[in-house]
C-alpha cells in the first residue's frame, strides 16, 4: 500500500506542477514546412503505451524537419526500433523537443553521427553531445523526414519535454495551430458491476451500451444497477485532415456533479505503461474494442485524474430514486459530444459461493512446483488483487523439453516482469545454447522469449501471461542478396547510386547482430526490420570505383550464423 500512495503522491505533484505553468505560446514553431496534419495525437492508447506526442503526416519520406526552437542538439540516436533515427534539442526555456523516424540527419549531425557509427563499428547508436557541439537556430533545418523505427508509414513523432523531469507534454499546449471544428463521436458506454454482489440489470457481466444522439439507444431506462459499478466509454476524435485520434478530456457526472474527469496534458514515461489501467486490455485482447476506463483500478497512479470521488465507482440506494449520468468528451480546442444514461438503485445479489483466495498486486508472489515449475511476480506487477491460476496443458511442442504450462489468461496484462523458470528435460549443457522459452500464440504461431539455461532450468522475464513451452532454434537467419544480381562469373554489377541491399529475416529467435565488410574492412549496413532489409550505401561509406569484395554476417538470438560472400563491380 505505501508504493500505491506514494506513486499517487508523486502522479498528483506532477499534475499540480504541470498545471501551474504558464506554456509559451508561439515558442516553438511547427518543424515541417506543410501545414500541421496528424496521424496520431498526444495520449493515445497504443499497445502498452501511450503516445508520448504528435504523429506529423508527410505523406512522404525526406520532407525537411526543422528545429522548432533555439538550443543544442542533446542526443542523437539510431536504432531499427523505436523512434528509429531520432533528434533531441534542448531549448534554454527548459523544453526538450524530439524529432523520431527520420531518415537522415542534415548538417554537422550527420558527420557526428556517422563518426560514431564508426568507430564503434555499429549501426545502432545512442551520443549526447555537450551544450555548445551541436547549436542550433529556430528553423535550421536538422534532419530530413523518414519511416524508420516502429512506424506505420512515413511521419514525424514530434515531442515536448520537461527537461529537468523529462515528462512529455501535449505539444497542443504551446500554440501549435491544427484546424479542427469536428466533435469528438461516443461510440459507446459500458457500465461494469465491481464486486461479487453487483449487478446491471440483473447480471454479473458488463453492459455495453449505444447512447443516444442520432443513434437509438440499444437499452431502455432506466438502467438497474445494484451493488458498485463504474463505467466505461468507447470514443474517439478527428481533426478537420485526420482519422480517428484520442479525445483529450473526460469526464462523467452525476446528476449534474461531476464524478470523474481525466485529461492528457502530460504522462511520464514511468507511467506509460499503466495504460493497461486506464484501459480495458481484456476488452481489447477479446473484441478488439478499445474502453477507457471512467475509474480506477488499484494499481492505477497515473496523474491525468481530476475531481474522481471513490475512485469513480457509484453505488446507487435501491429507493427507486432515478440518476441521471452524463459523459462529456472534448478535444484540445473545446469541441464536446455529450451522451446521457438514466440509472436506478436496485438490490445487491447474494454471494452463495465462497471466494477463491485472492492476491495482493502490491506484495510478491511466488509459485512452487517442485522439480516442474517456479513463478515469482513482484510487487505491483499485477494492476488489480488477482486469483494466481497456472495449468498444465496437453504438449504441443514436440519433442518436449519441459511441461507446458498456461500461466493466467493472456487476456490479464502485467506492468513489469515477472520471472519464469521451467525444469527442462533432454537438455544439456550444449543443447541448451538453443534453447528458448516460447509463448504458444492463438494463431498457432510462437514467440520467443530467448532465456537462459543452468542446472536443468531455463529462466526468462517476461511481461506476458499465456502457454510456455521450450523449442531449439538449430534455425540461422535467412539471408540473401537482393541487389545487385549476381552475374555468371559469381561478379555482381553495382549501378552508380544505387545501394547494395539484402533480405534478412529469422524464424525464432530474432535477429541478434549483423555486420559488413567490403575488402575486409567494417562497413555501415542500415536494418529496416519492416522490410526485412539490410542495406549499404557505399557511396557514404568512400567506397570508390572498381572490383571489390563483400562479406555480410547475420545472427540470431541463439548464435546460429549465415555468412554471404560475394564480389561486386561498383562502376
Amino acid at each position: 500500500m505505501l508504493l500505491r500512495t506514494l506513486s499517487l503522491i508523486y502522479g498528483f505533484c506532477v499534475t499540480l506542477t504541470i498545471s501551474a505553468q504558464d506554456y509559451p505560446q508561439n515558442y516553438f514553431r511547427n518543424p515541417l514546412d506543410i501545414p500541421v496534419s496528424l496521424a496520431g495525437n498526444f495520449g493515445e492508447i497504443r499497445p502498452n503505451h501511450f503516445h508520448a506526442g504528435l504523429d506529423l503526416k508527410t505523406g512522404q519520406e525526406g520532407l525537411k524537419v526543422h528545429a522548432a526552437a533555439d538550443g543544442y542538439v542533446s542526443r542523437i540516436k539510431v536504432s531499427p526500433t523505436g523512434y528509429g533515427k531520432v533528434v533531441y534539442i534542448t531549448h534554454p526555456n527548459g523544453y526538450v523537443t524530439v524529432y523520431g523516424h527520420l531518415s537522415r540527419f542534415s548538417g554537422a549531425l550527420t558527420k557526428y553521427a556517422r563518426d560514431a557509427q564508426y568507430s564503434n563499428e555499429n549501426y545502432e547508436i545512442e551520443l549526447f553531445p555537450k551544450e555548445g557541439e551541436l547549436p542550433v537556430s529556430k528553423g535550421d533545418i536538422i534532419a530530413l523526414s523518414g519511416n524508420t523505427g516502429n512506424s506505420g508509414g512515413p511521419h514525424v513523432h514530434f515531442e515536448i519535454r520537461d527537461a529537468k523531469t523529462e515528462y512529455p507534454i501535449n505539444p497542443l499546449l504551446f500554440g501549435l495551430n491544427v484546424p479542427d471544428t469536428v466533435k469528438p463521436v461516443i461510440r459507446s458506454l459500458v457500465i461494469y458491476p465491481i464486486g461479487p454482489g453487483s449487478r446491471v440489470n440483473n447480471s454479473n457481466k458488463p453492459l455495453h451500451i449505444i447512447p443516444g444522439g442520432g443513434k437509438k439507444q440499444t437499452e431502455p431506462a432506466p438502467i438497474v444497477l445494484s451493488g458498485s459499478c463504474a463505467f466505461g466509454i468507447q470514443t474517439n476524435d478527428r481533426e478537420n485532415k485526420s482519422g480517428e485520434n484520442q479525445v483529450y478530456s473526460i469526464e462523467v457526472q452525476c446528476d449534474g456533479k461531476t464524478i470523474y474527469r481525466a485529461d492528457m496534458k502530460s504522462i511520464g514515461f514511468s507511467e506509460s505503461r499503466f495504460v493497461n489501467a486506464y484501459a480495458d486490455f481484456s476488452e481489447k485482447k477479446t473484441s478488439g474494442q478499445t474502453i477507457q476506463r471512467c475509474f480506477l483500478i488499484k494499481n492505477n497512479p497515473l496523474g491525468i485524474y481530476k475531481d474522481v470521488a471513490d475512485s469513480g465507482r457509484i453505488s446507487l440506494k435501491n429507493d427507486g430514486s432515478k440518476h441521471t449520468f452524463r459523459f462529456i468528451v472534448k478535444d484540445f480546442p473545446g469541441n464536446s459530444r455529450t451522451a446521457e444514461l438514466v440509472c436506478t438503485g436496485g438490490p445487491a445479489a447474494e454471494q452463495t459461493l465462497p471466494m477463491p483466495a485472492c492476491h495482493s498486486c502490491f506484495q510478491p508472489f511466488s509459485f512452487r512446483q517442485p522439480d516442474i515449475l517456479q513463478v515469482e511476480i513482484p510487487a505491483g506487477a499485477m494492476y488489480e488483487d488477482y486469483v494466481f491460476v497456472c495449468v498444465p496443458q496437453s504438449p504441443k511442442l514436440h519433442p518436449a523439453y519441459t511441461t507446458e504450462f498456461r500461466l493466467m489468461n493472456e487476456t490479464v496484462p502485467l506492468q513489469d516482469n515477472i520471472t519464469l523458470r521451467l525444469k527442462t528435460t533432454g537438455l544439456d549443457s550444449v543443447s541448451a545454447l538453443q534453447a528458448v522459452v516460447v509463448k504458444e500464440e492463438k494463431n498457432g504461431s510462437l514467440s520467443s522469449f530467448g532465456g537462459t539455461w543452468s542446472a536443468g532450468w531455463m529462466t526468462v522475464q517476461t511481461k506476458e501471461f499465456g502457454t510456455y513451452g521450450i523449442v531449439l532454434d538449430k534455425t540461422p537467419p535467412a539471408l540473401s542478396l537482393t541487389y545487385p544480381a549476381a552475374v555468371k562469373n559469381g561478379r555482381a554489377r553495382l549501378v552508380k547510386g544505387k545501394q547494395i541491399q539484402l533480405s534478412v529475416s529469422d524464424n525464432l529467435s530474432g535477429l541478434k547482430s549483423y555486420r559488413a565488410a567490403i575488402d575486409g574492412k567494417w562497413v555501415l549496413m542500415e536494418y529496416e526490420p519492416k522490410q526485412k532489409r539490410l542495406s549499404i550505401d557505399t557511396d557514404d561509406a568512400g567506397i570508390f570505383s572498381g572490383e571489390h569484395e563483400l562479406e555480410v554476417e547475420a545472427m540470431d538470438g541463439v548464435k546460429n550464423k549465415s555468412v554471404i560472400r560475394f564480389n561486386f563491380l561498383k562502376e
